[in-house]
């Protein structure tokens, strides 16, 4: 069951493995297994195990607390594998994911996993579901770079780390003439692509799942689609969603920070009772949402 397992996922990773002994029998730790791995044309590479762990004794790190709390959608950003021989690019897996990493972060409704955490996975032999468990995320963004000077082909896919399931996938081109350029520009047209498809997922999740099981994220998401449909009965759901998102999670700047707008676009559409008294809670809630993120562009604007 171990070899085949072990096997199995190195398979996926391009590599035909064989091994020295047979499976450890239940119960047995601290065997050293020897792992053949060929790959390419008539290449390959011993590794050694030194320990061995039978399935009952295998432990599975929990998010921490500060991962679970965050209230938006969580990335984990794996350093891209280089498929190329080329030692002068050798660097570009990890510079695309720092980059990736960086661009993604300036994004304010994603919650994006640090490089420190994420680049330990590079070369784990770990499926996505295994990789989200253990970092807490909600969704594992992975891919490849080949290399054929003056050339670069970047094969990037976003899974569900809740099922396994790839959901976006794309392919792009860049030009190793400059380096450091090109992985800015990959990385910028990525954070472009992947953000607002994640944004559209949640909303969607948002949409078929009951009121009462929402998150915050959900619950403003919920919000803001009901403002922007401007129907009165719709317009006023809205602000009772944003509330709502703010006891589900007061400390999450984005359901004041829509607040703060709805009372902004009722004023400008007409719809204020009292536009005095609407201008002050929209001062009032981008305030409170300042106070949450002082980053919040949301807020800043109003």
């Amino acid at each position: 069951k171990l070899k085949q397992g072990v096997a199995e996922i190195l398979l996926q990773e391009g590599y035909i493995a064989s091994f020295d002994v047979a499976d450890p029998a239940e119960g047995e730790v601290g065997k050293t297994l020897t792992v053949t791995l060929k790959y390419g044309r008539n290449r390959e590479r011993a590794l050694r195990a030194f320990r061995l762990w039978p399935p009952a004794h295998q432990t599975m790190l929990a998010p921490s607390a500060a991962v679970r709390a965050h209230g938006r959608p969580s990335v984990a950003v794996i350093p891209f594998r280089l498929r190329s021989d080329d030692a002068r690019f050798a660097f570009i897996g990890d510079g695309l994911a720092d980059e990736t990493i960086a661009a993604l972060s300036r994004v304010a409704d994603l919650f994006v996993i640090p490089r420190l955490s994420s680049t330990a996975f590079r070369t784990a032999p770990l499926g996505v579901r295994s990789i989200g468990e253990m970092l807490g995320v909600q969704y594992v963004l992975s891919g490849s770079v080949q290399t054929e000077y003056p050339r670069a082909l970047l094969v990037v896919e976003l899974a569900d780390a809740r099922d396994g399931r790839i959901l976006w996938s794309e392919r792009l081109q860049g030009d190793l003439a400059d380096v450091f350029a090109m992985q800015a520009d990959l990385a910028r047209r990525l954070a472009a692509s992947v953000a607002p498809f994640v944004r559209s997922i949640e909303l969607r999740r948002a949409r078929i799942t009951s009121f009462e099981e929402l998150d915050a994220y959900g619950i403003t998401l919920r919000g803001v689609e009901l403002m922007h449909r401007l129907q009165r009965e719709d317009f006023l759901l809205a602000r009772r969603a944003f509330q709502a998102a703010i006891e589900r999670d007061p400390v999450s700047a984005a359901p004041h920070a829509w607040l703060a707008k709805w009372h902004i676009v009722r004023v400008a559409v007409g719809a204020s009772e009292n536009e005095a008294a609407d201008s002050a809670a929209a001062s009032a809630s981008a305030e409170r949402a300042l106070a949450c993120d002082q980053e919040d562009a949301l807020a800043l604007a109003v």
